[in-house]
């Protein structure tokens, strides 16, 4: 249940920021969560400079007062609260996986749901989409969150740890690529250096963590 809920509150979370972000920069932000557990375990001076790094990234972001193209304020704490709900998912979800890995996902979908729609029924009477776009938001429902869950469980348990992780660090620059080419989204210069230093971030992590903590790091960054 703890693990749907944290699922579902991930989702909530960074649908808010997708309104008010562009989408680079919100995956962007919300990659700091399983960065922040896979940092956890840092030892190194080494370790240590990947934090420095991401940090320097979001300080790039922050929407400073009188500074032009500044970022919605609310879009970002909406980031950030998908962020710590990514490394609460995975920290739980670490748990979860003990029931089986589609059990697990399932049964997480489901709590998922005691998150989401309760909150979509309190926005309003015309938060639940008309009937011609249910099947819609079926594909959504499935491409966004069931499907991707489900792969990223047999992709941990067939490729290396850090091959997963890796891969991973790049879903901002996916991010902002789809953003661009699907929605317009033109990145600012200074935009598109925060989002570069947060996957070096996240790439160094995983690259260069010791063996206690690259099975976190790589896990946590999938």
């Amino acid at each position: 249940m703890l693990y749907g809920f944290a699922l579902g509150g991930m989702n909530l979370l960074i649908y808010e920021a997708f309104a008010r972000l562009p989408l680079g920069v919100a995956v962007g932000v919300e990659i700091c969560g399983p960065l922040a557990i896979a940092l956890g375990g840092a030892r190194g001076r080494k370790e240590l400079a990947w934090p420095g790094l991401a940090a320097l990234g979001l300080i790039v972001l922050i929407p400073w007062p009188g500074r032009a193209h500044a970022l919605d304020t609310v879009g970002l704490l909406a980031a950030l609260g998908a962020a710590t709900c990514w490394a609460l998912y995975i920290l739980l979800g670490r748990r979860a996986a003990q029931a089986g890995s589609g059990t697990a996902v399932a049964l997480g979908m489901v709590a998922a749901c005691l998150v989401t729609v309760p909150s979509a029924l309190a926005s309003g009477a015309h938060a639940l989409p008309s009937l011609p776009l249910w099947g819609l938001a079926l594909v959504v429902a499935v491409l966004s969150s069931a499907l991707p869950y489900a792969l990223e469980m047999h992709a941990m348990a067939a490729l290396p740890a850090h091959i997963v992780g890796l891969v991973a660090s790049t879903t901002p620059a996916m991010a902002a690529l789809s953003g661009d080419l699907l929605l317009g989204e033109a990145l600012t210069v200074w935009q598109m250096v925060a989002i570069a230093l947060l996957i070096v971030a996240a790439a160094g992590c995983t690259l260069t963590a010791r063996p206690p903590v690259a099975g976190l790091s790589d896990e946590a960054l999938t």
